[in-house]
């Protein structure tokens, strides 16, 4: 199995080690905010804060029957939702 390594403003994480608490700081101090990241055809996103402010999580699902394909979670920073791109649900 591959774990893909992210690294953001200097904050490392992967499948295995992601938390929201290790990106806290340094991070989220400019109070910006990021839009509706989307949501997967067949899926379903949830998110730690549903204001969408620096630091929120969004993590994805697929409905039953179908494989998540891309990135789990994804975190709000900047303006930003990192990394960049939906993930898809594929059968």
């Amino acid at each position: 199995m591959m774990i893909e390594q992210t690294t953001v403003n200097g904050y490392s994480w992967n499948e295995e080690n992601f938390t929201s608490a290790s990106l806290v700081a340094g991070t989220g101090t400019s109070g910006k905010g990021c839009p509706f990241p989307g949501v997967p055809a067949h899926g379903s996103v949830i998110f730690s804060d549903e204001s969408l402010v620096n630091n929120t999580v969004a993590t994805y699902y697929c409905e039953r029957g179908f494989e998540l394909l891309g990135p789990s979670r994804r975190v709000c920073i900047d303006s930003h939702w990192i990394p960049e791109g939906i993930p898809f649900c594929g059968k």
